[in-house]
């Protein structure tokens, strides 16, 4: 059981470490989409602006990365503090009680946060490769023990990384959302 564990702990952190680097190369003028080849071995694709030119009034990559993001709970699973290669050596926060915490995405441009206390509502907007949160309502339940407050401050102007199965928001942290079924 801890060899499985350790494992998926290894290939976590090759994932996140491809990512950031990916990131710090092309992250300002297009979304980066990360494919796992084999256990160890990634490449990365950047989405060509032009092809969805026609298809929505906002950015070519802001469409498809919408279209990318929709119809999934994307769950909180770990951040890691700083930013770069070097990222992990700031060291890790993860959430105290996994699968609480989660974002769902709209076509329309409107997102809900979830947390391990209350539902944050608001609009997103993606453009030159970076996500941005606008926050309107919540539910206003108190919750001392909740990591709520931690997580929302995490939602801020970012670099968007989207791989198979995860997205990466990078700004002066790298926070990690695994893709699930909604």
């Amino acid at each position: 059981m801890k060899s499985k564990y350790l494992t998926q702990i290894i290939i976590s952190t090759l994932l996140l470490i491809a990512a950031i680097f990916i990131f710090n190369i092309n992250y300002k003028n297009s979304v980066v989409e990360i494919t796992q080849d084999n256990i160890g071995s990634y490449s990365s694709t950047i989405e060509s602006q032009e092809k969805f030119k026609d298809s929505s009034s906002q950015e070519p990559d802001a469409f498809s990365t919408i279209n990318i993001l929709t119809g999934y709970k994307w769950v909180w699973t770990e951040t890691h503090k700083g930013t770069g290669p070097s990222s992990s050596d700031g060291g890790k926060i993860f959430p105290k009680k996994p699968d609480s915490f989660a974002l769902l995405f709209d076509k329309d441009g409107k997102f809900s946060a979830i947390t391990d206390c209350n539902t944050y509502n608001g609009d997103f907007n993606i453009e030159k490769g970076m996500i941005d949160f606008t926050f309107f309502d919540s539910t206003k339940k108190i919750c001392p023990e909740s990591q709520e407050k931690e997580f929302i401050s995490m939602l801020v102007k970012s670099s968007l990384g989207i791989g198979d199965d995860f997205i990466v928001l990078e700004n002066s942290q790298s926070i990690i959302f695994k893709k699930e079924a909604k």
